[in-house]
């Protein structure tokens, strides 16, 4: 805008028509700190402890992989065969909790991975997970339900390290679970207690905790693999095969157990080839491990491109990772010959399957193996190549199982001087480029062409064992009620916190943040017996006033007719007449960080009164705006708040002197009407 007007002209004067508004913040983001399936993305471990916002489980799933594998340790039959008792156990917690959030109404969260399905759960990951939320405004709620799976010592341990976080904060808040408990009122009181006395009595009001755990109805996709070992029969461990003599279903299963030896096999020599430690018997695994075996070459190539690139590489830089490139490519050829040893594969037709893959791959159209090891004075093998022998010359790759596979192989290629010199030397620029590009390149095409082979090998066991499981289940009608049993009937449990925060979200969204998240219907749980222990009245009484610590705990109860409700409204504060309230917590929260974030603009701007009632309006026309939503007490607007600014009022002249900008903002939040009283009185007829 122009200040002075020297030339005749006309002159454009804008201003602003509104005061500036106070934007309100997110309420219900959850953050989920856990473990994942991958933590791959774009880049090794770029999602490793670097908090993702995700908006979907669809999202989730191509970010961080799907859920981990729920582990039956037990079948028991009864005297006809069918299903008395069934043990699953759930090593990680956070996808199905995931699950729940959005069953229940959830959207945007953000995602911690703080390790893969491969780690034990371990405080120390929650924690240093928790810490990077540091760097996010964003979240507004605070769950972890991998930590049920941590002792007593470290799943309070957590829990408080996750409140004094929020505290520090002051912009989120925590949904706590607790640890299972068997369906036994007085196990499930002592529990109770524990937990009350495992918590301390710090930063309370910023963590709710919710019991019992749910059953959740989610069905399972068990097949014979997963419990084809642990089946009992009146707690006495037997094989399937011994519950028929039919000569038809009786070979089935016989065959089934073989090809399931035979993907052991495959699994067990995978595994070896990427240096993980056993056991092998997971075959869902399978296909993440050869996808690892992909990304240890891609590596491998990376690397050794960067250091060829590099002119400033030193020789036995570039040497180590060629040769590197070269042995992935040499060992990944003998992996996928090796199984063809005698009794490696015991299927007929996997055994094919695989032979024809070897076949394709020395057929491969522009020879990418033979244009590898025929490359003579271009394609160098270095002296200490795993499978090469002390002299270049005389080759110590191994015997493989295909002749013709093993006739390239083991054909005679010296070293070449020129690139590798003894003793090491300047690597000449055309050599280098020669390597970076043409010999790299085939090196990666073969490799290509045998990890396709290696992912048809791993397909045709699939394809195999699905067709087994089909037959079998259509045939053996035992067979079929017991995986039946475990898919349909066999009940997940499950703790809360997912769920809770999933009701969180669609209270905000459809009442607001000042209603209390209860009464509500918990959604993705059995109907009629949603949750793993049926909590009384006079249960609850103890969980929700705790006499003598102060710390209640919010009771998730089935009720008939109604389903599974959430039946408590209180924060781990139940003695505090302030924060007793999660919504009253939960409005505060909001209400702080929408001024706080809105108001940024005042810093360094004059300190005098044109600026104390710009902040002023600001903020209450923003309070306004939540006491016509209902979420401030009051018939009119100066009852439910008041906001004062200015000297004398809220500031000294020594505070104006100092640089401080003093608001006191008081607010009339409405509460929660927990307890209804109804007085009855009989009155005398008057006609």
């Amino acid at each position: 805008m122009a200040t002075t007007y020297s030339t005749p002209g006309v002159y454009v004067v804008e201003q602003s028509a509104f005061p500036p508004s106070v934007a309100q913040v997110p309420t219900a983001i959850p953050a989920f700190v856990g473990y994942t399936q991958t933590d791959t993305y774009t880049k090794q471990d770029d999602l490793n402890m670097s908090p993702t916002k995700v908006s979907s489980l669809l999202e989730y799933n191509t970010l961080f992989g799907g859920a981990p594998e729920s582990v039956i340790t037990n079948v028991d039959l009864g005297v006809d065969n069918t299903v008395s008792s069934v043990t699953i156990t759930q090593p990680y917690y956070m996808y199905a909790a995931l699950q729940m959030f959005y069953a229940n109404g959830g959207g945007d969260c953000y995602i911690v991975s703080v390790g893969l399905y491969t780690a034990a759960v371990a405080k120390a990951d929650l924690k240093n997970g928790i810490d990077t939320l540091k760097k996010k405004d964003e979240p507004s709620l605070l769950l972890f339900p991998d930590a049920v799976t941590l002792g007593k010592s470290d799943f309070y341990d957590v829990q408080q390290y996750a409140m004094a976080h929020c505290n520090a904060l002051q912009n989120r808040f925590c949904i706590l679970d607790t640890l299972y408990t068997i369906d036994n009122d007085l196990a499930f009181s002592n529990a109770i207690d524990d937990h009350r006395t495992g918590l301390g009595v710090n930063n309370l009001n910023y963590g709710a905790v919710y019991t019992p755990w749910l059953q959740s109805n989610q069905t399972g996709d068990f097949t014979y693999i997963d419990f084809s070992s642990v089946i009992t029969k009146l707690t006495i461990s037997i094989p399937l095969l011994s519950l028929t003599s039919d000569p038809v279903v009786n070979p089935m299963i016989s065959a089934y157990d073989v090809l399931i030896s035979d993907g052991v096999n495959i699994n067990t020599a995978i595994g070896t080839f990427i240096a993980i430690a056993p056991p092998f018997k997971d075959l869902e695994k399978l296909k993440g491990n050869a996808a690892t075996i992909l990304s240890n070459f891609q590596t491998s190539e990376t690397t050794f491109k960067v250091d060829a690139a590099n002119p400033g590489s030193t020789l036995a830089q570039i040497q180590t990772d060629y040769q590197n490139l070269i042995n992935d490519t040499y060992n990944l050829i003998v992996l996928v010959d090796s199984f063809l040893a005698p009794g490696t594969i015991n299927t007929a037709d996997l055994k094919n399957a695989i032979g024809t893959e070897i076949t394709n791959v020395l057929a491969a159209p522009g020879g990418e193996l033979a244009n590898l090891v025929i490359l003579n004075t271009t394609m160098v093998l270095p002296a200490n190549s795993n499978l090469i022998g002390i002299n270049p010359v005389i080759p110590a790759i191994p015997v493989l199982n295909n002749a013709a596979l093993n006739a390239i192989l083991t054909a005679v290629v010296p070293p070449n001087p020129a690139i590798f010199p003894n003793p090491a030397a300047a690597v000449p620029a055309d050599q280098i480029q020669n390597m970076l590009t043409t010999e790299a390149s085939y090196i990666a095409k073969a490799y290509s062409r045998l990890y396709t082979s290696l992912g048809n090998i791993i397909n045709s066991l699939f394809t195999a064992l699905q067709s087994k499981e089909s037959a079998l289940y259509s045939s053996f009608s035992v067979y079929k009620t017991i995986r039946d049993y475990l898919n349909n009937s066999a009940v997940t449990l499950l703790p809360p916190s997912g769920a809770v925060a999933g009701l969180y979200a669609y209270t905000d969204d459809n009442r607001g943040v000042w209603k209390a998240p209860a009464n509500v219907s918990v959604s993705g749980v059995v109907a009629g017996s949603g949750v793993s222990i049926d909590i009384t009245d006079d249960m609850q009484t103890t969980l929700n006033v705790d006499v003598t610590g102060g710390k209640s705990f919010n009771a998730i109860r089935d009720f008939t007719g109604k389903g599974t409700l959430i039946w408590g409204a209180r924060t781990l504060a139940g003695n505090d007449e302030d924060w007793r309230y999660i919504s009253v917590r939960r409005f505060c929260i909001m209400v702080e960080q929408s001024i706080k974030n809105s108001i940024s603009w005042a810093v360094f701007e004059s300190n005098d009164a044109n600026t104390w009632m710009r902040i002023k309006g600001m903020i209450e026309n923003f309070l306004i705006v939540q006491w016509r939503n209902g979420a401030l007490q009051g018939a009119k607007s100066t009852d439910a708040f008041n906001v004062q600014v200015g000297l004398g009022i809220t500031m000294t002249a020594q505070d104006i002197l100092d640089g401080k900008l003093n608001v006191l903002v008081k607010i009339a939040v409405v509460h929660p009407a927990e307890f209804i009283i109804l007085t009855f009185t009989q009155m005398m007829a008057t006609s």
